[in-house]
């Protein structure tokens, strides 16, 4: 058995609905990642990243679920594509910068330069791979406009 939450997010790309799933442990277990628009590639595209996450989420090893998911937050936020909807910290930059801003927000990570958790002191965070681009855009994790369903 699993529970849940499902996301809305605007992104370039159009409305996308980010569903992520708990054991019964409480450890994320799945996400899944659905655009309004079925069969195009863009579908498939987020189909298959939601993929990608759950599979690392369910990969038996040293890593906390916890820090899996701060590391993939660290990966995805602030990859940029043609295109972005919103404005100063509402700014999405992509399908990607969506769902790390989603997780962020879910997992209640402080994302600016390095990705923290809020229940700790900042010396535990990973560093953004796009740090760069974090910093100069002010993109913070509640910076989504996201709606819970």
């Amino acid at each position: 058995m699993v529970e849940g939450v499902t996301y809305v997010a605007d992104t370039p790309v159009g409305k996308t609905y980010i569903t992520i799933n708990h054991d019964l442990n409480k450890d994320p277990f799945e996400m899944f990642i659905t655009v309004g628009k079925s069969g195009s590639d863009v579908t498939a595209m987020a189909d298959a990243l939601g993929r990608m996450i759950s599979l690392n989420l369910r990969i038996n090893g040293q890593v906390a679920p916890r820090e899996r998911i701060r590391q993939i937050v660290a990966q995805l936020i602030g990859i940029g594509g043609a295109r972005s909807v919103g404005f100063g910290e509402n700014k999405v930059r992509s399908l990607p910068d969506a769902v790390a801003k989603v997780l962020a927000r879910h997992f209640s990570f402080r994302v600016n330069g390095l990705v923290e958790d809020k229940k700790e002191n900042s010396t535990n965070g990973v560093l953004a791979q796009n740090s760069t681009n974090v910093a100069q855009t002010g993109m913070l994790w509640h910076s989504l406009i996201i709606t819970m369903r």
